[in-house]
């Protein structure tokens, strides 16, 4: 587990409390386990008001492919049932598809477990309960970058890539600045190597269309 009172990149020194000074989406909260990355944008704002939304239009879904069959004056002549039996598996899809969202929850967060030295980004609902998505553990990934979006301008996408490079990974997105000050952060908490971080980023960094990708671990 690092040891935020020596680390050279910790919230203390100039990383995530500026960054949620500057930058409110995204907020550090820790943990006793390590710490959270949580989105605080519009999206998460109204995330409970859509998964309510969600569960509605679930029950909505299969009142109506009950209804179909059942409410009086309902026909079951040889010519519709083809047709209704088509839309009460539309219905019924629709209805398990929102129940999962519902379920599930629209809110996303990144959990960076320093105990059991792992990356955990997860799907949080309205009730607080989470699902996971992927997990990654410290010794599988093998570069992480800071991606700058066209349009907006000034925002990036922080990521992962893992399993030799293959596969990815999206983590959060932010300022520029802030996300190169949690690329750095994350690498401390990880590899424990300042000077590592500094030489990794001169053999393996390349700049192309906006992207810059660093051989660090996230």
């Amino acid at each position: 587990m690092a040891d935020l009172s020596t680390n050279p990149l910790s919230a203390s020194h100039h990383g995530l409390r500026d960054l949620n000074a500057r930058y409110s989406a995204i907020e550090h909260e820790r943990t006793a386990w390590g710490y959270r990355l949580v989105a605080r944008n519009i999206v998460a704002r109204v995330a409970p008001l859509l998964e309510r939304l969600a569960l509605a239009g679930a029950v909505a879904s299969v009142a109506g492919m009950a209804g179909m069959w059942f409410l009086p004056g309902s026909s079951l002549a040889v010519d519709l049932v083809g047709i209704k039996a088509l839309m009460g598996v539309a219905l019924g899809l629709t209805a398990i598809a929102l129940f999962h969202l519902s379920a599930r929850g629209l809110a996303r967060e990144v959990q960076v477990d320093l105990d059991r030295e792992e990356v955990r980004v997860v799907w949080r609902n309205r009730k607080d309960h989470f699902q996971l998505a992927s997990v990654v553990g410290f010794d599988e990934v093998s570069s992480l970058y800071v991606k700058r979006s066209i349009l907006p301008a000034g925002i990036a996408r922080l990521g992962l890539r893992y399993d030799g490079g293959k596969q990815t990974v999206a983590l959060v997105r932010g300022g520029n600045e802030e996300m190169q000050l949690l690329r750095q952060r994350l690498h401390w908490d990880i590899r424990h190597d300042a000077a590592q971080a500094s030489a990794d980023v001169d053999e393996g960094a390349e700049v192309a269309r906006g992207a810059i990708r660093h051989r660090v671990v996230l």
